[in-house]
């Protein structure tokens, strides 16, 4: 599943799937369980909004279940078209890890205010994980390296025998 590479073709075509599955998975929440109306506090600057938004979101819904299911081939599909560009999928740990930190750190801090300390924790686990999305992105659109590189072979070479 993580071994070999995928061509850019492959990953986005996989990145549409996963967007209109979830699509697909949302509307069907929506429509058995109802819509969630986030109730944000008057006067609440952007993180403290961001963060009473997600202490508010449902947890066992459709759409996360399903989220939880696509994350390892979703991973893997990630790791497989860094390695296209002959990069380790180790890469994703930039985004991976400093992602669910974010969450870490407003789940910690429960429903109380925020301190100081965890609005600068947020800014800064947020901005770190866009900067290493961002370098994801780039790399995922880059072309992979023709003929074959540590990691494998060329996904777009045909073999006939």
């Amino acid at each position: 599943m993580f071994s070999g590479r995928a061509s850019r073709s492959e990953f986005w075509y996989f990145q549409l799937f996963i967007f209109l599955s979830s699509f697909v998975a949302g509307f069907v929440d929506g429509a058995v369980f109802g819509s969630t109306h986030v109730v944000v506090p008057e006067g609440a600057g952007f993180i403290e909004g961001f963060a009473s938004g997600f202490m508010q979101a449902p947890l066992l819904r459709l759409n996360k279940i399903y989220q939880l299911l696509i994350l390892l081939p979703h991973i893997a599909v990630c790791a497989r078209r860094l390695h296209d560009i002959n990069r380790s999928g180790k890469w994703q740990a930039l985004f991976l890890l400093f992602s669910p930190a974010i969450w870490i750190i407003i789940t910690i801090n429960g429903k109380g205010a925020l301190t100081t300390v965890s609005k600068y924790s947020i800014i800064v686990t947020m901005t770190i994980s866009f900067v290493a999305l961002i370098l994801l992105i780039i790399w995922w659109v880059k072309k992979g390296i023709i003929g074959p590189n540590k990691y494998g072979d060329d996904p777009l070479v045909l073999e006939y025998d």
